[in-house]
């Protein structure tokens, strides 16, 4: 009833930030109301005091200069964690609802207990945007920052009888792809030298693309083997409509976790997830700001075998072209590194071409991966992000930094901490025309980030009075044709299970061609 649920309110409340004494001027918040008034970004907290926002900001503002802290407002925020499934419309993204509305949020840490419960928000940040087009509605989503507090807890329901159980440790998370309207994704589980990867493609367990972290170890209920269409004799592990996610410690024996994970208890996951999420807002930026690479290599040993192997290469062509009666443009083709990275985002070079840079110096390319809910969405400047599965490629042209970070299909982008940064968000289309052409073409990653920068250039300087904004990417790829001078055979289609689940690994940003004596005789356009 409305009095149990109130008191079970206040009980939750009072126990937890009423002894503060300092939150006192507290306003409850509607989701219609945060979408409609709310039209600047702010954050909200009911546990933090108000030095220990002060300094979260300082620090923040130290880090970027150029940008403005988010504005805190004392709003009380409660609804129910959902992720469609009651409108019929499980996309895999989550959402707060209440009865004026919803309203999608990201989170950093995900428990799928969480869902179809009523929480309550302690810690959050509202970030608004505008209409992507002219007459839709304006949107926004918000950032869970502190894990929420179920109003109404009840006890875990044990799962009624496994099938096919699977358990070990996850080392690559797929993103979520959208293919007919069906959406799926895939992650893959190891234990010592064995990798066994799990089809998600359940429409009402999509969401466990939330809850799945590198690193972390899982039990999967349920399962069934089913074969791949287009991929004779290649079998995985699917889910079913019974299958159920637990987690276990990592420190234990397999054997005593496997059967200690179905007799977890809910508020064994409340508590943990709240511990860690509570630590990395409370330490500061600058000890969490750390780079954690592949094996014992760090970024700048990359940089530097890169780099000797490049004035070797270039040292061959040299004495190569010495006899020649004529002038040949070398083509290079170099093998990329996969790596784990760790940094903070410290600008958004083109939020429509999904590039970003990293911690000043590091590029980002996410153009190889589905194009993200709100564009960049939660890879705002400031924000803490942590790379799993990347390409490392030194030098794949020269309009951008010397080293870019570039994800496919078997790569996860991870956010550590949300930016506490005042930024604006760009809603995309869904016809993005740069990403339209790198598909249609099938761009190698050196061509993508040409033709990003003639497209930006070719906006900035002739559009709209020389060129409609229809036909932008379109003169882009022309010139981009000019500045290579060659025309490559094209690679092969892209295979997106073979891309997520083959070993080795094989996708379009494992051999890097480059043109450099083309490149650096072309004049900027």
């Amino acid at each position: 009833t409305t009095k149990h649920l109130c008191k079970s309110l206040w009980t939750r409340v009072s126990a937890k930030w009423c002894n503060n004494k300092k939150n006192v001027c507290v306003r409850c918040v509607s989701v219609s109301e945060l979408l409609s008034r709310q039209r600047t970004p702010c954050f909200s907290s009911l546990t933090w005091s108000t030095n220990q926002y002060r300094e979260w900001a300082r620090e923040a503002e130290q880090a970027l200069p150029n940008h403005r802290a988010l504005a805190r407002t004392s709003l009380l925020l409660i609804g129910f964690l959902c992720d469609g499934r009651s409108s019929g419309q499980c996309d895999g993204f989550w959402r707060v609802r209440d009865a004026s509305g919803s309203v999608y949020c990201e989170t950093l840490k995900s428990s799928p207990h969480w869902l179809g419960k009523l929480m309550l928000f302690p810690t959050w940040s509202y970030i608004p945007q505008d209409a992507p087009e002219p007459g839709k509605k304006a949107e926004g989503y918000l950032e869970l920052i502190g894990s929420p507090v179920c109003v109404t807890p009840e006890p875990t329901a044990g799962s009624g009888g496994m099938c096919v159980c699977v358990g070990g440790e996850v080392s690559a998370v797929c993103p979520l792809l959208v293919i007919g309207g069906k959406r799926f994704f895939c992650f893959i589980l190891v234990e010592e030298d064995r990798a066994v990867p799990v089809l998600v493609t359940d429409p009402e367990r999509v969401y466990w693309r939330q809850c799945v972290d590198i690193a972390q170890c899982v039990c999967v209920s349920a399962l069934r083997v089913c074969s791949l269409r287009g991929r004779a004799g290649h079998r995985v592990l699917s889910v079913t409509s019974q299958s159920h996610l637990r987690s276990y410690p990592r420190a234990r024996e397999p054997d005593d976790t496997l059967s200690d994970t179905r007799t977890q208890s809910q508020s064994d996951t409340h508590s943990e997830t709240h511990t860690s999420c509570t630590n990395k807002q409370t330490r500061s930026v600058s000890d969490s700001h750390s780079q954690s690479i592949v094996g014992s290599h760090t970024l700048e040993t990359h940089e530097e075998q890169d780099t000797h192997q490049e004035q070797e290469s270039e040292g061959e062509v040299v004495q190569a072209g010495a006899g020649a009666s004529h002038s040949v443009h070398p083509v290079r083709t170099k093998l990329s590194k996969i790596i784990n990275y760790r940094g903070r985002i410290t600008s958004v070079l083109n939020e429509e071409a999904g590039l970003y840079e990293i911690d000043g110096k590091v590029g980002l390319c996410l153009a190889y991966q589905p194009q993200r809910k709100w564009g960049g969405g939660a890879l705002r400047p400031g924000a803490e992000i942590e790379l799993h599965n990347v390409h490392f490629l030194f030098r794949p042209s020269l309009v951008c930094p010397d080293v870019v970070l570039c994800a496919c299909l078997r790569s996860s982008i991870s956010v550590m901490n949300f930016s506490p940064l005042s930024s604006k968000v760009m809603t995309l289309r869904s016809d993005n025309p740069l990403l339209c052409y790198l598909l249609e073409r099938n761009l190698s990653v050196s061509e993508y980030l040409w033709l990003s920068y003639c497209y930006t250039a070719v906006m900035e300087r002739l559009s709209p009075r020389w060129v409609c904004a229809a036909r932008v990417c379109v003169v882009a790829g022309r010139v981009l044709q000019c500045v290579l001078q060659h025309d490559e055979k094209r690679q092969e289609k892209r295979d997106i299970y073979r891309e997520m689940l083959q070993d080795p690994h094989t996708c379009p940003l494992t051999q890097v061609t480059h043109t450099p004596h083309t490149h650096k005789n072309t004049p900027a356009p």
